[in-house]
């Protein structure tokens, strides 16, 4: 029989979501009754599962970044479909500088898709096209998302989009947030209306948008029937590797087609750290 190696699985990615149905369950640092106890996680605990071997489940507890086993009796297992995609989302961090290693090091294993940041207010970071173009070369489905400005020109879209001609994006998102520079109240229906359009229009290419539920809040909880058109990208850190049917926010029927579900985490290059998240590759083209 072949030893059980616990840390070094060839499954990369979670096959299950598993809730703790126990009133307090053990995990552990190994597949043992003797393994070292690393935390007791309550009943309803999320949990992304690796696999499952004699009755002990290797998981991921996103929300406190562990890892480790449990007792799979004690889950209650929903199988993720095999369609979705891991992908990482990036703004600032250099990948040209910092090669493309750390590409391993997250832990879901190798992502296959990659959304780069193109601009935020009136620059373009300035890795963005270099990290586009390098990981495109690594073998990633690429593409990238912008900022929704009403203040800028929608000229700056279309200088952007020639600019990005050049480039392997498959896919491209209008980010919906309001920020210090962004007020809530000029981010106005018929000022992100022409930002999308004026985006699907300049980049021709799948256009979705990316937002989060604080934010819809802060714009009113509008449900504009156009919004039906850009498939939505979603910001909802609850560390769970799926994609919900639907959102809490946005009109009825709303295609989700990725999900941002961790934030700011770091990659074994100290030059990168991403996003975590979970993509429907359909809507890529892959």
């Amino acid at each position: 029989m072949s030893q059980f190696d616990p840390w070094r699985s060839s499954v990369p990615r979670p096959r299950w979501m598993g809730t703790v149905t126990a009133r307090r369950l053990r995990l552990r640092s190994g597949p043992s009754l003797q393994a070292p106890i690393l935390a007791l996680m309550p009943k309803g605990t999320e949990l992304q599962v690796f696999e499952i071997k004699d009755g002990w489940a290797r998981v991921r507890w996103e929300e406190q970044g562990m890892e480790g086993f449990a007792y799979s009796l004690y889950l209650d297992l929903r199988p993720i479909p095999e369609s979705l995609a891991f992908g990482i989302d990036l703004s600032f961090s250099d990948v040209a500088k910092a090669g493309t290693e750390w590409l391993d090091s997250l832990p879901h294993g190798r992502p296959s898709i990659a959304v780069q940041n193109l601009f935020t207010g009136w620059a373009t970071p300035r890795p963005a096209f270099s990290n586009i173009e390098a990981l495109a070369r690594a073998g990633l489905i690429v593409a990238a998302y912008t900022v929704a400005n009403p203040a800028m020109p929608l000229r700056v879209y279309e200088d952007i989009a020639r600019r990005a001609k050049d480039f392997p994006l498959r896919a491209v998102f209008v980010d919906i947030e309001p920020t210090e520079t962004i007020p809530a109240r000029i981010l106005t229906e018929s000022a992100l209306r022409a930002i999308c359009e004026k985006v699907r229009e300049a980049f021709s290419l799948p256009t979705g948008i990316y937002t989060g539920a604080w934010v819809w809040s802060r714009l009113g909880n509008p449900k504009w029937p156009w919004l039906l058109e850009f498939p939505l990208w979603t910001a909802r850190y609850d560390g769970r590797f799926d994609l919900p049917e639907r959102e809490s926010y946005g009109p009825e029927g709303w295609r989700i087609v990725g999900k941002q579900f961790r934030g700011t985490t770091r990659t074994s290059s100290r030059l990168v750290s991403v996003d975590l998240n979970v993509f429907d590759p359909e809507f890529f083209g892959g």
